[in-house]
């Protein structure tokens, strides 16, 4: 964290609230330089997350907390509620 720091883009700041741009730039140990930019951050409508990514977010953070089981038997039952007759004690 000492080797990170944020500043203030007054040109991409600007551009909020119709785009939500960041911008990133990483130097490595051998002075190349890396830059990475989106307008729209990962889960926004204009940059949609998939399935299969809101799934491992779920599972990454879940975790945490939860035995992988469990975090599994939660994520299945998610998956099949719209489905669900009853859902009394679902999520015991």
């Amino acid at each position: 964290m000492s080797k990170c720091y944020i500043e203030v883009d007054p040109q991409i700041d600007r551009l909020y609230p119709e785009q939500w741009p960041t911008e990133m730039e990483v130097q490595l140990r051998n002075g190349k330089k890396i830059k990475l930019k989106t307008e729209f951050p990962k889960g926004d409508p204009e940059n949609p997350a998939s399935a299969e990514e809101l799934k491992n977010k779920f599972m990454e953070l879940a975790t945490i907390c939860w035995s992988t089981n469990k975090a599994e038997n939660i994520l299945n039952q998610i998956e099949t509620l719209e489905s669900a007759n009853d859902v009394t004690g679902m999520f015991e």
